[in-house]
């Protein structure tokens, strides 16, 4: 295996870029994923959050993009399923591209929210070699005219579990796909997904594909420390503000099942003195941009969201999430419980356990990634220092 960014053979200046922002060895993922990638094989990659799977696209694109080989055409066209997530890639684009100037001024970040003949403008008076989006705005800009898919070389499906849940996202993507090259590569990459969207997945990518795919036992977040909380509904707040008091954490995010319990969460933690945002689906983008960012920028230490902030976003001091209403789903633990200790750092997840079901639950996520999660009475009984510190 490579243990070198150099070993990859990338071009000077994303090696130089790689250097300026601190990164000195790849990732297990990145050392399987990205030489596949550099070879023009279409690669589907399954790896737990926080693994650097971003980096693997990123870094490879603009290995391979020749703004001169097709000019004022889009050459890679990159597919996410939340605005959030879209700009995040974006900002992995221009960071990595910062040796580049005939890419980083071409890259272009498509999604809701945001007016589309501001998008149908830039695409007609810019040069746009990478498009990264939504697939609602994508779709939108390709039947105006405004976006064209001929000369797509490179096509990038993030979360592409997510990206398949919906059926009309299906219909859409294979929409998007039958207006590309068939020599185009695709590159799809996830932390988890179903049999159904694997059938997807696997039909649109050519023959001799490379699949990087890991077991259930080994997507166990690495670096956390996780415990559960017996807590009915009329002690959840209670245990909730105990933990926010004694646990050291850096930020938290709490997950709540729906906009009223988050909307509810956010004022009643506002009220008890917290730094506290709220996030979820139904924002106004602008105010989404902005809990985002200030959130980012450490403005509040505590965000309440739905399971819409789930997926792929970093930030780098969430060291604590709070199940404080239990996920539907082993896949969703996983991506809420990956918004703490992003890269293999220390930190912590709490789950509240009340009711039959949630119990149930719990099961199925100790037994799905075989682990054990010990119940805590009191955050008393948590071991600090090995939770926050990996000591």
């Amino acid at each position: 295996m490579l243990t070198r960014f150099s070993d990859f053979n990338l071009r000077e200046e994303v090696l130089q870029a790689i250097v300026s922002n601190g990164f000195e060895s790849p990732s297990d993922v990145q050392s399987m994923a990205i030489p596949p990638a550099l070879e023009h094989k279409d690669v589907i990659c399954q790896a737990k959050s926080g693994k650097g799977k971003t980096a693997v696209f990123v870094l490879s694109l603009l290995h391979m993009i020749d703004p001169q080989a097709a000019p004022h055409k889009v050459q890679a066209l990159v597919l996410c399923n939340t605005h959030e997530l879209a700009m995040q890639i974006y900002k992995e684009f221009t960071r990595f591209a910062i040796n580049l100037p005939d890419i980083k001024d071409k890259i272009l970040c498509a999604i809701g929210g945001v007016t589309v003949s501001l998008h149908v403008r830039a695409l007609k008076s810019k040069d746009v070699s990478i498009a990264v989006g939504t697939i609602g705005r994508v779709s939108d800009l390709v039947e105006r005219g405004a976006l064209d898919l001929s000369f797509i070389k490179y096509l990038v499906l993030d979360e592409f579990d997510a990206l398949f849940k919906e059926e009309d996202n299906f219909k859409k993507i294979a929409g998007l796909i039958s207006k590309m090259p068939a020599t185009h590569q695709t590159l799809l990459f996830t932390a988890t997904f179903t049999e159904h969207s694997e059938k997807f997945a696997r039909s649109i990518l050519r023959d001799g594909y490379v699949a990087i795919l890991v077991d259930d036992k080994q997507l166990v977040l690495t670096g956390l420390m996780q415990y559960y909380f017996n807590a009915p509904e009329e002690k959840k707040l209670h245990i909730l503000l105990d933990c926010l008091r004694l646990l050291p954490f850096s930020q938290a995010v709490i997950f709540a099942r729906d906009i009223s319990r988050v909307t509810a969460l956010n004022e009643f933690l506002k009220e008890e003195g917290h730094e506290c945002v709220c996030f979820f689906g139904k924002m106004h983008h602008k105010k989404r941009e902005e809990v985002f960012q200030g959130f980012k920028d450490k403005k509040a230490r505590i965000l309440v969201s739905t399971d819409i902030f789930q997926r792929g976003v970093d930030f780098a001091n969430v060291n604590l999430v709070i199940h404080y209403d239990m996920p539907d789903s082993s896949d969703a633990y996983l991506h809420r419980s990956g918004r703490a200790g992003r890269f293999e750092t220390a930190g912590m997840v709490l789950l509240f356990v009340g009711t039959a079901e949630e119990s149930e639950m719990l099961s199925q996520i100790q037994g799905r990634f075989a682990t054990s999660i010990p119940q805590v009475k009191s955050p008393e009984e948590i071991d600090v220092k090995a939770a926050f510190t990996g000591k």
